[in-house]
């Protein structure tokens, strides 16, 4: 729920792992368990506007200090499209 409202919304909360050349990078999937507000989690997925059918995420990559924000549509059960991808 937002702090500021009657409203509740839906989040995505993002822990991943990043390897190159077999090598791991950074990896926050250890703290799968945790929630959001703890801080452990390195993305947020969240839909705008009230429109259920659009998803944007956002994955911080800490050993970069960057951050990708990923546009996703929902198609139907199967299918997403990932309509645009920008560095922040």
């Amino acid at each position: 729920m937002s702090p500021n409202s009657t409203k509740c919304y839906d989040d995505i909360v993002v822990f991943h792992q990043y390897m190159s050349n077999d090598i791991e990078i950074e990896d926050s999937t250890n703290f799968s368990n945790t929630t959001y507000l703890e801080g452990k989690s390195t993305g947020l997925g969240y839909t705008k506007n009230n429109n259920e059918n659009i998803l944007i995420l956002n994955i911080s990559h800490k050993s970069k200090n960057k951050v990708v924000k990923a546009f996703i549509s929902y198609i139907d059960a199967t299918h997403l499209k990932i309509d645009k991808i920008e560095n922040l």
